[in-house]
């Protein structure tokens, strides 16, 4: 037997949308959903950037530069090859659906130069709690721009 909810599409975007940042400014985005309903089980995104523009905080998350947002969870990722990163997670009583869960933040620093890099999702699978797969998704991406830092006045 069905829920009304397998009718309904979840969102999945970078918050925020835009970041402007100077080329010597960390800074962090979230993953966020709005689940509409479903209490999110499991899921497995890859995200994809410009390597030449930005990289991992590794100064934050315990040395990761990801973590799990405020509503989220986090059981492995992968950012070996530059511009990539492969995330994965699951948690057996789930997480409260909600119209902003936060799912993950990821740290982020410029490398030093100026330019614009996309933040792009792509979202392998979202599963519910009871294992059904959230076919009906469409995920939104940010975008990045730096500049160069402020001069000393």
């Amino acid at each position: 037997i069905f829920s009304g909810n397998h009718l309904l599409t979840v969102d999945v975007s970078i918050e925020p949308e835009q970041v402007n940042v100077q080329s010597d400014t960390p800074f962090a985005t979230s993953i966020v959903l709005d689940i509409k309903g479903f209490t999110l089980g499991a899921y497995g995104l890859n995200i994809y950037y410009d390597p030449s523009i930005l990289e991992l905080d590794l100064t934050q998350a315990d040395g990761d530069g990801i973590e799990a947002g405020a509503d989220g969870f986090l059981a492995v990722y992968n950012a070996l090859v530059p511009g990539e990163i492969q995330v994965a997670g699951f948690d057996l009583s789930g997480a409260d659906p909600k119209p902003d869960l936060e799912l993950l933040i990821i740290y982020w620093n410029p490398v030093g130069v100026t330019g614009e890099s996309e933040i792009v999702l792509d979202v392998r699978s979202l599963v519910d709690k009871s294992s059904m797969t959230i076919e009906r998704v469409r995920s939104f991406n940010g975008h990045v721009i730096v500049s160069e830092p402020a001069l000393p006045q």
